[in-house]
């Protein structure tokens, strides 16, 4: 979300992603369709892309690559592929402009099977997903304002189980929707970022952290004031927070991108120990999109532009910044392809020393995963896998170990 010719673009590629898909059936007439091929058991990345409508594997012992994993259409666009007790989860956001024919997906990571299709009402526009237990999980939805809880062990639309309606805050235009995008859970709570874009003025309200009891499936008033109403969210220093991510100390690190014109990147820390306080804001620049904090001592945040794909690197432990917008760490040679670099959704593994970083443009022949190490005190790149033939516009990456 940006300004707002970046508000569509990004929308459209980045995490608002608005397309969909749908998983294909077998034939009519009775035929028996073909089993799904197995994965090997190598530990895999499993790539999703925002302008494509399949899934690749990336064999991280061997480097190859399985295109068109398993066969599997999924529509044209997905925003995120998380994985949980050896099902991946496959949010489709429904095609542009209305987000109609929106969805979660599961898929079977070792067989590459499809499992259960979950629909999404139109007009929501389903964007992260985050899991309380293998049995639950929240859905944020940005265009329908809400959090969507899912019941995993149900299919179909009886899988949706309950709707979490988030704040709707007044600007001089009018109403704007908190407009959740980001989701993880983290102990007790679940927590959403929502970025307050407001489409009539062009602008956005000021960004903000909506926080759920997961035990209850509601909303929290964090001030604790019923006066200003109910479910009074936590307000960041920053506009437009993103994605949000839990640190290896239990404090939440929210990414917030700014305005893509004159206000720009900013992560805020917060201690949901104290209350939610609020830390000193760390300022990092540009208009970085996604953030992964839960596995390393590093936050690692992706940003993409006209020129590369990057990451701004910030030490968990102490909050100090070692890669800005002024200094970043890059991931592949400048012009390489046409179009604006994204950079999806970051994953990290289970030991936290690499992390695998999805990049890409409109381009097909330059989508990347990146391989970022820790060796020994400092990132660099390591490896990188050509994704070129895979699909356009990588838009999330998750790991099978």
């Amino acid at each position: 979300m940006l300004g707002i010719p970046k508000f569509a673009l990004l929308s459209a590629f980045s995490v608002a992603i608005a397309m969909s898909g749908c998983v294909g059936g077998g034939e009519a007439g009775g035929k028996e369709e073909t089993p799904a091929s197995p994965i090997a058991r190598h530990p895999q990345a499993i790539v999703a892309y925002g302008l494509s409508d399949a899934l690749s594997s990336v064999d991280l012992v061997t480097g190859s690559v399985t295109p068109n994993l398993g066969d599997i259409h999924i529509g044209p666009t997905t925003s995120r592929v998380k994985i949980r007790a050896g099902k991946a989860y496959i949010v489709n956001s429904g095609a542009f402009p209305e987000s109609t024919n929106a969805s979660v997906q599961v898929f079977d990571v070792a067989t590459a099977a499809p499992l259960a299709t979950i629909p999404f009402p139109d007009g929501h526009n389903p964007i992260d997903i985050a899991f309380a237990s293998d049995a639950k999980a929240y859905v944020t939805c940005l265009y329908g304002n809400n959090v969507t809880v899912i019941d995993l062990t149900k299919q179909g639309e009886e899988a949706i189980v309950k709707t979490i309606d988030l704040p709707v805050f007044e600007n001089d235009s009018g109403p704007v929707n908190a407009g959740p995008m980001g989701i993880v859970v983290s102990g007790r709570y679940a927590y959403t970022a929502n970025c307050g874009f407001d489409l009539a003025a062009l602008a956005y309200v000021q960004g903000s952290v909506s926080v759920i009891d997961t035990a209850t499936d509601t909303l929290v008033d964090v001030d604790n004031d019923l006066s200003n109403g109910a479910g009074t969210p936590i307000f960041t220093s920053q506009v437009n927070p993103q994605d949000l991510d839990a640190g290896p100390d239990g404090t939440l690190w929210v990414l917030c991108t700014g305005n893509y014109l004159d206000e720009f990147g900013v992560v805020d820390v917060i201690d949901p120990s104290d209350r939610w306080r609020l830390g000193p804001p760390i300022e990092i620049g540009g208009s970085p999109v996604t953030l992964t904090a839960s596995h390393s001592a590093y936050a690692l945040i992706g940003a993409g532009d006209a020129v590369n794909a990057n990451l701004y690197v910030v030490r968990t432990d102490t909050h100090a910044v070692l890669h800005d917008s002024s200094d970043p760490l890059a991931l592949i040679a400048p012009a390489q392809g046409d179009g604006f670099w994204m950079v999806g959704k970051i994953a990290a593994s289970a030991t936290g020393l690499i992390a695998y970083v999805p990049i890409g443009n409109t381009d097909p022949s330059v989508s990347k995963l990146v391989e970022v190490s820790l060796v020994p005190d400092h990132l660099e790149v390591t490896r990188t896998f050509d994704l070129s033939g895979s699909g356009r516009m990588p838009s999330s990456v998750a790991l099978w170990e």
